[in-house]
């Protein structure tokens, strides 16, 4: 189990690192990707004149990151993409390519965001019989905090290493919260979902009674 301070920090770096990875790319950079695409042999869409086409991409991709860009270039030169292999994809194509690759990224990044406003979050320290600050009490009543908030219990994890690793994957929804103190997992619940989800532990109490 990780101490505060420490998960914090790592957040804090997990957060900064995923900023500047998302960090929107210049016209220039834009400019110089259909430049790269033209000169590997794609054209551009007919109905697309040369001389406008820089302001045009300029402007479906303003916002996306420059990696994401860099990565949307590459895979189609290397024809991952199922798309017209002969021309630059529309200004609108491009941008939904450009945007899926972001996507995991903006996830992870409101994933760690979340986390750390939930650790900053003032809360009351429980103290234990014994005299000792007990932050797994202090965490059970935040995860009735969430419950509270509308969150759902989604599953255990054991470290922040193997949550940051799900999130990556898929295995979290965005703005899912990791209770480390419990190794517990909170996830916000979706809008259309009116029961409690399956793996929600008092969920399962109250239909076993």
């Amino acid at each position: 189990m990780t101490n505060l301070p420490a998960q914090l920090s790592t957040l804090q770096t997990e957060i900064s690192v995923l900023t500047e990875k998302l960090a929107p790319a210049p016209e220039t950079a834009v400019a110089e990707a259909i430049k790269s695409l033209l000169a590997a042999g794609f054209a551009l869409p007919s109905a697309l004149e040369a001389e406008r086409a820089p302001a045009v991409y300029a402007f479906a991709l303003k916002g996306i990151s420059g990696q994401a860009l860099k990565r949307v270039v590459a895979k189609i030169i290397r024809g991952e993409y199922e798309i017209n292999r002969r021309y630059v994809p529309s200004p609108p194509e491009f941008a939904i390519l450009a945007r899926s690759e972001d996507k995991p990224l903006i996830q992870e990044l409101a994933n760690a965001r979340a986390n750390q406003q939930a650790l900053q979050q003032p809360s009351t320290r429980y103290v234990h019989d014994r005299g000792f600050k007990d932050l797994r009490i202090t965490a059970r009543h935040r995860a009735d905090e969430l419950k509270a908030a509308g969150y759902y219990y989604h599953s255990k994890c054991e470290s922040l290493d193997k949550f940051k690793s799900g999130a990556k994957n898929g295995q979290y929804p965005a703005g899912a919260i990791h209770l480390w103190a419990i190794d517990e997992v909170w996830a916000p619940r979706p809008a259309h979902v009116s029961q409690p989800p399956i793996a929600d532990p008092e969920f399962h109490e109250e239909q076993a009674a």
